[in-house]
Parts: structure tokens; sequence; C-alpha cells
């Protein structure tokens, strides 16, 4: 892959990291809502509405957990021997030395 292609992908991967961020800090922030402030009816129905908040919070969660470990692998900016991610500063790296820093190749 050369340079050029490599910083492309790098950017786009950074563009479509935004706008997931985005939409899960949305879901996150209603389901702490709804864990925080359960409005619904009394008794159980309330005790129920939040623990399904709670459910939906930790499953949101794990996802932001997945999409971040798999973002590097999904964009094609993963070294192609060892296949460490190459964003960030491991980034840098590949652009100024040509070499990935995990493997050296």
């Amino acid at each position: 892959m050369t340079r050029q292609e490599f910083l492309r992908r790098n950017v786009e991967c950074k563009r479509r990291a935004r706008i997931s961020m985005f939409l899960f800090a949305c879901v996150f922030i209603a389901l702490f809502a709804g864990v925080l402030f359960p409005t619904a009816g009394p008794g159980r129905f309330v005790s129920a509405f939040g623990i399904a908040c709670l459910v939906g919070l930790c499953v949101s969660l794990v996802a932001v957990l997945w999409f971040c470990r798999n973002q590097a692998r999904s964009a094609g900016v993963a070294c192609p021997s060892c296949d460490g991610g190459l964003l960030g500063h491991p980034g840098k790296v590949v652009i100024a030395t040509g070499n990935c820093p995990h493997c050296g190749k």
C-alpha cells in the first residue's frame, strides 16, 4: 500500500469512527438517563424499565469496545504481517519510517 493510500484510509477510518462514536454516545446517554430517571408507571414496571436500560447500557459498552478493537482491521489500516492496528501513534510511526511499530516489517 502506498503512503497516499494509507493516509486516505486513515482519514476515512477516523471519519467513520467519529460518526459511530457520536451514535454510540447518543444511545449511551439515552440509556443512562433511563437508568437514572425512570419515569414509567408505579411499582415493578419502573424496576423492569431501569433493569432493561441497564442491560442496554452494558450491551452498548461492549459494542463500543468491540468497535474500537476492530476498526483498524475493518478499514484496512492494519499491518498485513502482524495484524496490529496502525491508527493514532502507530500510524504516525508508519508514515515516518515506513515500518510497522509492532513487528518492524
